[in-house]
């Protein structure tokens, strides 16, 4: 069984802005026309940039996806609401796909309880067993965590450029946040193998951003990244554990098609995949 533990003293708290006026907070949500798809925006997020991109997916296609802000701190129910209409984070930004002639990207959540780990799957939990241990804390930065993401993204060609991320880009992308956060560590002896960030709502988990070690591989880190962050969203009693975007012709998105059953949103509504 894996050694699973939270840090000593570790209390998951909110990371971003302070509260709302409860008119704010209660807020209405719209829905925004997209090509192949409908986002659900709510009101009280500022759009805040909007410009066109390469594709960080497709390298023949233009990418367009907004950002949004919000002028608060996310309550519990707002996260799920947003991470249902479609919405991502990066940063303290929400953001959504709204291209000009692709509808590639598809939002995908696992139901927590309807879930079945293939054999493949149950391998991988079995192999990290009593080898593999998990810790989950509030984020935080260092040189290990830095050094880890970098080697991460270079060694696995995520990176569009051969620049180093700093520390304080990595709070940026990871650890500033419109909403409460957790950080999942994966840790072999005491050698830092994994981390995985996730935001939580009242009903929901969402897996933010996972980056390992690759020489530690045949431990398949990224699908136990997955599999450890449905045993806490089952403990937490969450609905969902949100995957981001699923594409299927990107390897780096693709897999996440290997964890049944699952649900994509798909011209506006959250379809039903069950192979």
């Amino acid at each position: 069984m894996i050694d699973f533990t939270r840090a000593s003293g570790a209390v998951a708290r909110p990371v971003g802005f302070a509260g709302a006026p409860a008119e704010i907070l209660n807020s209405p949500i719209n829905p925004t026309v997209a090509y192949g798809c409908i986002v659900t925006i709510p009101s009280f997020l500022s759009e805040v940039v909007s410009e066109p991109e390469r594709c960080p997916y497709r390298k023949d296609q233009t990418a367009l996806m907004p950002l949004h802000l919000s002028p608060h701190r996310l309550t519990g129910r707002q996260v799920d609401e947003v991470l249902a209409g479609g919405l991502r984070r990066s940063g303290e930004f929400l953001y959504t796909t709204r291209c000009p002639s692709c509808s590639a990207c598809e939002p995908t959540r696992v139901a927590v309880s309807e879930f079945q780990p293939s054999r493949s799957q149950r391998r991988v939990r079995k192999r990290a067993g009593g080898t593999i241990s998990l810790q989950v804390d509030v984020p935080s930065v260092d040189d290990r965590r830095v050094d880890l993401f970098n080697r991460h993204r270079n060694v696995r060609n995520l990176a569009r450029d051969d620049r180093t991320i700093r520390d304080w880009e990595y709070e940026s992308f990871l650890i500033y946040s419109c909403c409460e956060v957790l950080e999942v560590t994966q840790w072999h002896d005491e050698v830092l193998i994994g981390v995985s960030i996730l935001d939580v709502g009242e009903e929901s988990l969402s897996m933010v951003y996972t980056y390992f070690d690759p020489d530690y591989s045949k431990y398949s880190p990224g699908t136990l990244a997955i599999l450890m962050s449905l045993e806490i969203a089952k403990l937490h009693n969450k609905t969902w554990l949100y995957l981001g975007m699923f594409v299927a012709d990107c390897p780096h998105l693709s897999y996440k098609d290997r964890f049944l059953p699952q649900q994509r949103r798909i011209e506006g509504k959250w379809v039903d995949i069950r192979q």
